[in-house]
Order: C-alpha cells, then sequence, then structure tokens
C-alpha cells in the first residue's frame, strides 16, 4: 500500500501550519491580528489604528493572506480584511502572551513609538523632526 499521498498531505500541512507562524514574526503583523480580532475593518481604518505607512501596512497585510490568515474584500475602492481562522489566531495570540508576554508587550510599544513619531511629524506641519 502506498502512503506517498499521505506523506504530501502532511507535508503541505506543515508547510501551511510553517507559513502561519512565520507571518506572526513581525509585531505590527501581531498588533494588526490582535486588531482584527475586535472585527473585520477597512484598510484605511486598520492604518489609523497601525500607524504605519499605507504601503509598509499593505505588505503587511498581504504577508498575513499569503499565510491564510487574514481575507480581503473589495468594496468599491476600499478593501476590507477580515480573520479567516479567527479561533487559530486566537490561540496563536493566547499562546504568545501566556508563554511570551515580552513579544506582545515588544509589539504593542512600537506602535506606541509610531504612533508617536506619527503625532510629531503632523504637529511640525510634515517636516521631520528628531525624536525626543
Amino acid at each position: 500500500m502506498d502512503k506517498t499521498p499521505r506523506k504530501q498531505h502532511a507535508s503541505s500541512d506543515m508547510e501551511e501550519n510553517a507559513q502561519r507562524l512565520k507571518a506572526l514574526a513581525h509585531p505590527v503583523r501581531i498588533e494588526i491580528l490582535r486588531y482584527l480580532l475586535e472585527g473585520p475593518s477597512c484598510a484605511t481604518l486598520t492604518n489609523q489604528a497601525i500607524p504605519v505607512s499605507q504601503p509598509n501596512l499593505s505588505q503587511h497585510l498581504r504577508a498575513l493572506r499569503e499565510a491564510g490568515l487574514l481575507r480581503c474584500c473589495k468594496a468599491g475602492a476600499r478593501r476590507c480584511y477580515y480573520l479567516s481562522r479567527p479561533s487559530l489566531v486566537k490561540s496563536l495570540l493566547g499562546t504568545l502572551e501566556e508563554k511570551h508576554p515580552e513579544i506582545i508587550k515588544e509589539a504593542s510599544e512600537l506602535i506606541k513609538e509610531v504612533k508617536a513619531r506619527r503625532a510629531r511629524l503632523e504637529d511640525s506641519g510634515g517636516k521631520a523632526q528628531p525624536p525626543i
């Protein structure tokens, strides 16, 4: 009895799981997933909550989509994102928070830092200022 198809299927599952875990390897992606646990959001609103540049946000959203953690629907010119596997995301983030709270803390601190930089830039009328 040939077990090649079963081995290929198992290998494919492992590859998909590895891609999902790899997608969690960036603090901005962790924050995106935490934000989307609250419910679907269009890219503009997500970008207001997670203030990285729009191209940077798009790259992170694409990585999460390719990992099978997000889906996107288009509504006119808007792109709205939602978790494709919310229970999996909740479980993964819960495990991270339980076993490695420093990772979640780092992600939150990065977002706070980016928000502060953006506020300083807006306050200066768009001219770059050195960090405080």
